[in-house]
């Protein structure tokens, strides 16, 4: 969760005081999906797998797999992330009644 957090240090008794304060991120692409982070990194390395390998064969899984390099598992990181994305996606409609419905979670207008 996007979480803006504040440790503050007590200095009579030297203990640590924490403060959580959760907020809609704003601004850039934040206005149409909620990880633009998880967006990008996977923008990147689409593009990386394009200019470093060529294009695996999808006819067969056994063409696939004889013809996949190690840019393209990549798409690992994509179904791993998104349900997390998902259920964070969902809390923030639980937590904040103002939350933007039009929001995407990972993909600009899509998902």
């Amino acid at each position: 969760m996007a979480a803006v957090s504040a440790v503050f240090f007590n200095t009579i008794n030297g203990s640590l005081m924490g403060h959580e304060h959760y907020a809609i991120p704003h601004g850039l692409l934040y206005r149409f999906i909620l990880y633009p982070r998880y967006f990008c990194e996977w923008v990147e390395w689409l593009a990386f797998a394009l200019a470093a390998s060529p294009v695996p064969s999808f006819a067969l899984v056994g063409a696939f797999i004889a013809t996949v390099s190690l840019p393209w598992l990549f798409f690992n990181e994509v179904w791993l992330v998104l349900p997390w994305a998902y259920k964070g996606h969902k809390w923030y409609h639980s937590e904040f009644p103002d939350y933007l419905k039009e929001r995407r979670v990972i993909i600009p207008f899509l998902f």
